[in-house]
């Protein structure tokens, strides 16, 4: 019996990094995001082709887990969309001129854009919850429409669940089976994680460009 736990442990110790894969990373080159307190709006994402309302849905997913970086603070989304709404701007295709205005009015210091590339969730061999998403984003200056950070995540759920199925048939397939799992919750996982990331960037930069 101590036997198999040994292996039951070893073996999912081994399965479960496999079953999500997550690349994430972000960069800061503006002392102003790592020193100062700023006020940031994020725009809605463009969409996945074939998905509409994916990048709606990334960008507010975003705001929710940015507000936990201490020294920002982020324009109501109810009220950027408004804006943008009564200025008639694509918010995909915004210009220096619009960066400008949307900066003026929310009194902005910087803008987040970005673009979904992969946004899909779903069965795998009609078993297991897969999700696959992936962004790219932007900060901008508003004052001068420069790129000053980026962020950018591609994650998969579900990669390598034929070991588990294999495996630990005995057990992972009833989990698979039962477990509640859904986009909203991975964007929400995923989010956090970028927020980590940033946090950490802007630490390295504090270290490297000591804040006055």
């Amino acid at each position: 019996m101590k036997n198999l736990i040994v292996l039951f442990i070893s073996t999912s110790l081994f399965i479960l990094p496999g079953c999500t894969s997550i690349k994430k990373d972000a960069f800061i080159k503006d002392k102003r995001l790592a020193c100062g307190n700023v006020r940031l709006a994020i725009l809605p994402f463009k969409d996945t082709p074939g998905q509409p309302g994916s990048g709606r849905k990334v960008a507010d997913t975003l705001t929710t887990a940015l507000i936990r970086i201490k020294n920002w603070s982020l324009v109501e989304r109810s009220r950027l969309e408004a804006i943008i709404k009564e200025k008639e701007l694509n918010a995909t295709g915004l210009t220096t001129a619009d960066y400008s205005n949307i900066a003026r009015i929310t009194h902005a210091d910087f803008l987040i854009l970005g673009s979904v590339s992969e946004f899909y969730h779903g069965k795998k061999a009609w078993i297991v919850e897969q999700t696959k998403l992936s962004y790219r984003a932007r900060i901008i200056d508003a004052r001068s429409a420069d790129v000053v950070g980026t962020v950018n995540l591609d994650m998969e759920t579900g990669k390598n669940a034929w070991l588990g199925c294999l495996c630990l048939s005995w057990y992972y397939i009833p989990v698979a089976l039962f477990t509640e799992q859904n986009i909203s919750k991975d964007m929400s996982r995923s989010s956090r994680r970028i927020v980590d990331v940033i946090e950490d960037r802007i630490e390295d930069y504090r270290d490297d460009h000591p804040c006055k």
